[in-house]
C-alpha cells in the first residue's frame, strides 16, 4: 500500500478523470524487482471524497484486477466484496 499524490486538483473532477490520471502515474512507478502496476493481481484505488462519483460508492471492471472506491466507502465490507467480485476472472 502506498499513497500517490497528483499534481492536478481532483476536487469536483469525475472519478473516471482522476482514475485516468492515477493510471498514467502508476505506469511510471517501479515497485522494485522490475514490477509495475500491471504486475499485481488486484489494485484498489481510493479517491478522496471531493471526487465526483456520480452517486456511486465504487466501481470495478469485470475480469480486470482494478477497482476504484470513494473514500467514504473504501472500508465498507459490502462494497469491497461486491467490487472485488467484479474483478474475478
Amino acid at each position: 500500500m502506498f499513497e500517490l499524490t497528483l499534481s492536478q486538483t481532483v476536487s469536483g473532477k469525475t472519478s473516471a478523470t482522476v482514475q485516468g490520471w492515477v493510471d498514467t502515474r502508476m505506469e511510471r512507478i517501479n515497485f522494485g524487482n522490475s514490477k509495475t502496476a500491471k504486475s499485481f493481481t488486484h489494485v484498489m484505488y481510493v479517491l478522496p471524497n471531493s471526487v465526483n462519483f456520480g452517486g456511486a460508492a465504487a466501481y470495478a471492471y469485470v475480469g480486470y484486477g482494478q477497482s476504484v472506491y470513494w473514500d467514504s466507502y473504501a472500508s465498507t465490507l459490502l462494497v469491497l466484496v461486491h467490487e472485488t467480485g467484479h474483478n474475478l476472472r
